[in-house]
């Protein structure tokens, strides 16, 4: 685990193997490297290079056949496997030993037999063959990539002259590269997943979306937007006008509810929010909770209520079509919603004074 902190930290690349190691235990010292990394402020998550025992042919059996001796021989050579045993195969049980486990975990150097070791050399191959090298089928062998790629491996170093016959392991690379465009047609397919607003709604089961009504009408424009948008609980429209058109399609399609919205820039968040039901006016609401919007006059104080319906009845919203005259295609605001609630006015501009949060 320091290696790989020290690694991190000078901003080293990373070459490792699965001796003596599992996935688990790759995992946890990836995860280390990458946050000594962003510690030391290096940029990027730099190269983990795994090297494992690679013999990639047409199928897993013959493969396992063709690599069982030769690998085997590489293990004795290369290792004190009676040494290394306890460690990195802790599942192992000594044969010799029989029920008479006296270290408690079937394992006893002193009393080591040629039939333990044979015994040893077949679980350490098991134990490679199917957990910790490249072996067998490209299909079988994606399986082992995948698993290092999805702890953050970048790359895979194929270490192929352990013992195999040279012609057979020449012949053999064409599956070995059948397996690296298996792998990159994977990358690549995840890199062209679709990340729109669409499939967003859809492939998250979005229940809530908030937006400004011009991406709202681009959504609903595309049928995948649109059947997105259908399924949401709420829908809350704010940051520019919404049109009562638009409005109109929306109100219907929406199995939920679908709010304007409104709040100035002073107020920094939403201030008021109204509930859309398609054919009635649209209003910039009441206000929300803990919040208080009203009309001040000129001076600053509060505005009688004839003068609220005077001024927002004749009153165009800069930002929207809620507010206008009689008879304009945005509608009046009644006086019974907003008269003493609705947006402030002060030397002719809007202005919304919040009560306390």
């Amino acid at each position: 685990m320091d290696t790989f902190k020290a690694a991190g930290r000078i901003g080293a690349n990373v070459l490792t193997n699965m001796l003596g190691q599992d996935i688990d235990d790759l995992r946890n010292k990836f995860a280390a490297y990458h946050k000594a990394r962003r510690e030391a402020g290096h940029d990027g998550p730099g190269v983990i290079t795994v090297m494992l025992h690679t013999f990639v042919c047409e199928d897993t059996e013959k493969a396992r056949e063709l690599a069982r001796e030769p690998f085997c021989n590489y293990l004795k050579s290369s290792f004190d496997l009676i040494k290394v045993a306890p460690s990195m195969f802790p599942a192992f049980r000594q044969p010799s030993l029989g029920n008479d486990e006296s270290d408690g975990k079937g394992f006893d150097t002193s009393r080591f037999t040629a039939d333990d070791m044979a015994a040893l050399m077949d679980h350490a191959f098991d134990r490679y063959f199917e957990t910790a090298g490249l072996f067998g089928s490209p299909s079988k062998a994606l399986a082992m990539v995948d698993r290092l790629k999805s702890i953050g491996a970048n790359e895979l170093a194929c270490l192929i002259d352990f013992g195999i016959d040279t012609d057979i392991v020449l012949k053999s690379l064409p599956h070995l590269d059948q397996l690296r465009q298996m792998s990159r047609a994977a990358d690549d397919q995840a890199d062209e997943r679709d990340y729109s607003i669409p499939a967003q709604l859809r492939d998250r089961k979005v229940t809530h979306l908030q937006c400004t009504p011009s991406l709202a009408r681009m959504i609903v424009s595309d049928p995948d937007g649109m059947a997105g948008v259908s399924r949401l609980d709420r829908l809350l429209l704010g940051g520019e006008a919404l049109p009562v058109d638009l409005a109109d399609i929306l109100a219907p399609l929406v199995s939920g509810e679908v709010h304007n919205m409104y709040g100035p820039t002073e107020t920094t968040i939403w201030s008021t929010t109204s509930p859309i039901i398609a054919g009635e006016t649209i209003t910039i609401g009441r206000p929300i909770a803990n919040t208080v919007i009203r009309i001040l006059d000129e001076a600053g104080q509060l505005a009688p209520h004839r003068d609220c319906w005077r001024t927002l009845h004749r009153w165009r919203w800069c930002r929207g079509r809620i507010f206008g005259s009689a008879g304009s295609d945005g509608g009046t605001v009644c006086h019974r919603s907003l008269c003493g609630f609705g947006p402030a006015l002060q030397n002719g501009r809007s202005r919304a004074l919040r009560g306390k949060r």
